[in-house]
Parts: structure tokens; C-alpha cells; sequence
């Protein structure tokens, strides 16, 4: 499957592009790639750019936190010394800078409501408070939970806060921060547009959670390797994971609702990522190798593990396509029309520096952003609308406008 790069190098937009040995292109400064017939991709240049007053110091950090409303409408970002809340095109909202005993605080997690009027944040693994903070009111409203919080996330309306635990625990709160239910994580009950079922019955009023969010709550406790995605209607779903860390055999399977067994299961050489269709009938992975035969994977290991293959299949397990991709990375998600998928690379053989692409189904790449930062994951977020992608480096955040 995977091809060695050509010793060809050119220089373009001082960027150093290797032809690879397939006729695709691979640029040093973040994978790229494209069929040779589809000519260059282009590059995204930011909408806006935005430097944030964070401390510089080794007893404070920098950079913490960006956070986007359930609906794409506002983005919060924290910093030791206060956080910010900006529109998608940049706009400033309204800021809170931290005082005692909140500046240089280190902070878990974060969630905005959607009407940018509402932050929470939860602290590290010695606090179990979670804190309300509003722009209409100089007042903190603190909550306790049993556990620290390590995911939470406002409700579509912006009426409810679901927040789950490192012990187990899961809280639906209100925006006055008022505790209206209290469980086990796997007893909290949420739905997104499209899914049946609802909350608790105790909590009101009845509201949705986007359909990311309730995974994100739902995983908060898992291994990071570990996932499960759900088409729209969430009938079907596909899963990943190692079930026995260490090991370099994972595991892939699919299934649909009602059936007692898996519709069809898979065998991953190390870890996975995968991504779901609205509709369920397509499943698009990211892994070093995958196979139907879990001796066949454990007798013929890839030559190069640091290169990911994208694998497309169909509900029956079918493999519709597949192409190499030298370069090891993340799914931020589909994009709106499901026929092409933004991918974070922040490692491999041909990935210098961390880069995000477009890429269709077709393995043509639309167009990629670069980045001079350093290889450190999670440096990108998707939009829940799909509209905007944000980059933060080094106590900068840059929009980049992708819906257009």
C-alpha cells in the first residue's frame, strides 16, 4: 500500500513538496496530497488573527482552553488569566479577566452556551467545583460534584449544562446553576436532533444536545483510543478501540440497532479513528492496517506503523476503497456535504510540521492549512456547523473560514 517518496523535491510557496513514487503529493510542511491530475491544492490563509493576553510564565502556562457553542454560534477561550468570548468571525464578545483565587488557576475542562453569556469551567483533579460564570453578573455561582469533571456541555438552547465525572458520576445542571439530576454516566440519558429518546424524566425542561457533544460526555472516562460514532438516527455505529492496551492488535466493528451481534468486526494494526456517515451507510477509517483476519495481521505487520491508510466501507463490511496517507493524524469530522472529511496531521515520515487538509473520497485534496507550530495534537477545532476551523499557537488564535 505504501509507496516511497520520490527524490524529486520542489520549492513552492517556500514550502518543500516531494513528488511521491504513486504520481501524489506529499508536502514536508504538513501532509498534502493530490491525485496528479487535479493539480495543486491551495493553501487557507486565516480570516482573522488574534493575540491573546495570556501570561507567559513558567508558573502560569499559557494557552488552556478553546471551547465552541454547541451550535457553531460563539467560541470560548481561557488563559491563566481570564478567558474571552468572540463570534466566529472574531468579534469580541466580552472578556473576564481572573482575580483571586482564579488567576493561574489550572482548569480541566470548559463549555459556552450558545447565547456567549453563559462559561462554566471545572478545575483539575484536587477541585470538584464547577464554576458559572455570566456576562451579566459579577457573581460566580459555584457547584459541587462528586468527582472532578471531565467533559461538559451546554444543551442546543443553552438551558442545560450536562457535565460527567471522573468518578462515574454524571449532573444535568440549569443556567442558574441549579442541580436537576444526578447519576451513573451510563444512566444519563441524552438526545441530539434526529435520535430518539430524551432525558431523564425529572429533568426540564426537554432539551438537545449536539450529537458530538453526547460522545464527548459519553467517552470523557474511556481511553483516548478508544471511540464509537453514531450515524444520525443512531441505528448504526461504528466502534474502535485496543481491548487490551499494550498489545498493537485493535479492534473495528459495526453495528446496527436490534442486532444482538455485530453487523461486521475487524481486526487494526495500534489504533484507529474512524468516522460515520448521517445515514450509516458509510464507514471512513484511519489506521496503520486493517484486516478481515487477525492472524494474516499479527503474521504481516506494516513495514512503516508512523503511515496511516484510509480505508471506505459499506454497512456490510465491504471494502469499497482505499488509499495510503503518509502521516499520522485525526478526524475533525466530515464535511457538510459528506463528501470529503477535514484530517489533522501532526506526525510521520513525510509530516514535518502539523498541517490540516481537506480531503474527498476520491483522495484529492481540496486544500490545507499550515502550521509553524510544534507536533502537538489537538491544536485544530472543527465548528459544530462545519463553517470554521481554529487554530491556537504559541497565544494566537486564528479563524479560518472553510464553509464557503
Amino acid at each position: 500500500m505504501r509507496r516511497s517518496p520520490a527524490l524529486l523535491g520542489l520549492m513552492l510557496l517556500g514550502l518543500s513538496i516531494h513528488c511521491r513514487a504513486d504520481g501524489r503529493l506529499a508536502l514536508a510542511a504538513g501532509l498534502v496530497s493530490s491525485t496528479a491530475n487535479t493539480g495543486m491544492p491551495k493553501e487557507l490563509k486565516p480570516a482573522w488573527n488574534i493575540e491573546l493576553d495570556a501570561p507567559d510564565s513558567k508558573d502560569l502556562g499559557s494557552f488552556e482552553h478553546v471551547d465552541w457553542s454547541s451550535t457553531g454560534s460563539c467560541i470560548a477561550v481561557e488563559t491563566p488569566s481570564g478567558f474571552t468570548v468572540f463570534q466566529p468571525d472574531g468579534t469580541k464578545l466580552w472578556k473576564h479577566p481572573f482575580s483571586a483565587p482564579f488567576f493561574g488557576k489550572k482548569f480541566r475542562t470548559m463549555a459556552v452556551a450558545d447565547s456567549g453569556e453563559t462559561v462554566v469551567l471545572a478545575g483539575d483533579s484536587d477541585d470538584k467545583e464547577i464554576l458559572f460564570f455570566s456576562k451579566s453578573s459579577d457573581k460566580v455561582t459555584s457547584v459541587h460534584c462528586r468527582g472532578t469533571a471531565w467533559a461538559m456541555h451546554f444543551s442546543l438552547d443553552g438551558k442545560l449544562l450536562a457535565a460527567t465525572t471522573g468518578a462515574g458520576l454524571a449532573y444535568l445542571i440549569n443556567e442558574t446553576g441549579r442541580v436537576l439530576w444526578s447519576g451513573a454516566t451510563d444512566k444519563l440519558i441524552l438526545a441530539w436532533p434526529g435520535k430518539p429518546g430524551g432525558l431523564r424524566k425529572n429533568a426540564k425542561p426537554k432539551s438537545l444536545w449536539a450529537k458530538e457533544d453526547i460522545r464527548l460526555l459519553k467517552e470523557a472516562e474511556a481511553s483516548p483510543i478508544d471511540g464509537t460514532r453514531y450515524s444520525d438516527d443512531a441505528k448504526c455505529a461504528v466502534s474502535w478501540g485496543i481491548p487490551n492496551h499494550g498489545t498493537d492488535i485493535g479492534w473495528l466493528y459495526f453495528d446496527k440497532t436490534g442486532s444482538n451481534e455485530h453487523v461486521w468486526q475487524k481486526y487494526t494494526y495500534d489504533t484507529a479513528d474512524a468516522l460515520i456517515n448521517g445515514v450509516g451507510s458509510q464507514v471512513l477509517v484511519a489506521s496503520d492496517q486493517v484486516s478481515d483476519d487477525l492472524k494474516v495481521l499479527k503474521d504481516n505487520p506494516p513495514n512503516s506503523p508512523t503511515d496511516m491508510i484510509f480505508y471506505v466501507f459499506d454497512q456490510t463490511g465491504h471494502l469499497l476503497k482505499t488509499w495510503p496517507s503518509p502521516g499520522q493524524g485525526r478526524f475533525l469530522g466530515y464535511s457538510n456535504n459528506e463528501q470529503s472529511f477535514f484530517y489533522e496531521y501532526w506526525g510521520g515520515p513525510s509530516v514535518s510540521q502539523q498541517c490540516v487538509v481537506e480531503e474527498d473520497l476520491n483522495a484529492n485534496i481540496e486544500w490545507f492549512i499550515h502550521s509553524d507550530s510544534i507536533m502537538r495534537p489537538g491544536q485544530y477545532f472543527l465548528g459544530p456547523d462545519r463553517k470554521w476551523i481554529l487554530n491556537y499557537q504559541k497565544n494566537h488564535l486564528s479563524g479560518y473560514e472553510i464553509g464557503i
